[in-house]
């Protein structure tokens, strides 16, 4: 049997249910939590980029499709209304895989209150003065360091899993509306 965990521990060494043996260990292991968490962000953004891209070619060749004399041209009844869903349903694609791409940044008003209290993350960081920063790194006790991390995977792990949510949505869109269109152009 081939052990499924055994990638996961190699690459984080902190079993389920074993506790760091203090803040700095935990701040490590939170640092890893925080590599998996960047990778994931890129895998959802290079899906959902895919799928943009796919779903505007299947809009425009639909489009296309629609001119006179071509395969969708002049279809009525059932045929019609199956076309005008496709067409909608691939246009409602594209929008969640763009929303799932677009860059959520948060409130400016927000991350200039906070960002005295947090300085994992860049939105934060752009307040800072670096003289300033320098000596709060310097003065930031492990636990302090612990929950500015804390804070910053909550808010990326909500933020990757509305990504992976949308890219989802996204790909079920797509696919009724191919199945609608072809149904559409080739059932008679």
């Amino acid at each position: 049997m081939v052990n499924l965990f055994g990638r996961w521990r190699s690459r984080y060494p902190y079993r389920p249910g074993s506790r760091p043996s203090d803040a700095t260990d935990a701040a490590a292991f939170a640092w890893q939590v925080h590599q998996a968490q960047e990778a994931l962000t890129s895998k959802v953004d290079t899906k959902g980029s895919i799928l943009l891209a796919l779903e505007g070619g299947a809009l425009f060749a639909t489009l296309s499709a629609n001119s006179k004399g071509a395969a969708l041209a002049g279809l009525v009844g059932w045929r019609h209304a199956a076309e005008l869903g496709g067409i909608t349903a691939l246009i409602l694609s594209m929008v969640a895989a763009g929303t799932a791409v677009f860059p959520r940044l948060g409130s400016v008003r927000r991350q200039h209150a906070q960002h005295r209290m947090h300085v994992a993350y860049f939105g934060h960081l752009r307040h800072w003065e670096p003289a300033e920063l320098h000596q709060r790194l310097r003065d930031l006790r492990p636990e302090e360091r612990l929950a500015s991390l804390a804070h910053q995977l909550v808010r990326v792990g909500k933020l990757n899993w509305a990504k992976y949510r949308l890219v989802q949505a996204s790909l079920m869109l797509a696919l009724v509306g191919v199945l609608a269109l072809s149904a559409a152009a080739f059932l008679a």
